[in-house]
């Protein structure tokens, strides 16, 4: 499965888990329109040459926002079937988004998904802040995350995937809606 058609297909579970936790927890989201989905080229009705879809579409935000409670929480989904995660899968704009949502009290989220094992998926959640000190105290030795790392930080939340695909979202959304 492709590094896209991956992404996308945690985002879908995201999305999924999302709308099955809506009856449980007061909350509304939307999965945020992605300029990758616009590469399959814009002809321009005037020269017909194609148009970049960047200058049609700007770069989202993050993958989604949820609203609760008068208060919009930021969530970017990211996966990887490597043996770590690549610091590379985060964009700067990403993370620059991050802390500049952090600066002004507004959560952004990073969720990240280790895809190694096939109907084994782990997930963890952790705040865009959470993630730039990851990466800055491991940038000059490394240039990806270890699982481990995610897996034993006392701010990350580790997420498990449920049967029927849906992501166990209970912890993730208590602390989202707890941090108000």
């Amino acid at each position: 499965m492709g590094r896209r058609i991956q992404g996308f297909a945690f985002e879908s579970e995201i999305s999924e888990s999302l709308k099955h936790y809506q009856s449980k927890y007061d909350f509304i989201f939307e999965h945020m329109v992605d300029t990758n989905l616009f590469d399959f080229g814009i002809i321009c009705d005037r020269c017909g040459h194609r148009v970049h879809h960047n200058l049609i579409i700007p770069k989202a935000v993050a993958d989604f926002w949820i609203a609760s409670n008068g208060k919009i929480t930021f969530l970017e989904a990211k996966s990887s079937r490597s043996s770590s995660f690549p610091i590379s899968n985060i964009r700067e704009h990403q993370l620059s988004y991050a802390l500049k949502m952090a600066y002004y009290n507004i959560d952004y989220w990073f969720m990240i998904c280790d895809r190694r094992k096939p109907r084994h998926h782990k997930a963890y959640a952790l705040k865009g802040i959470v993630l730039d000190e990851i990466m800055s105290s491991i940038a000059r030795k490394r240039k990806s995350i270890p699982w481990s790392l995610l897996e034993e930080h006392k701010d990350v939340i580790a997420i498990n995937k449920l049967k029927g695909g849906i992501w166990e979202l209970d912890a993730f959304i208590s602390s989202m809606i707890k941090h108000k």
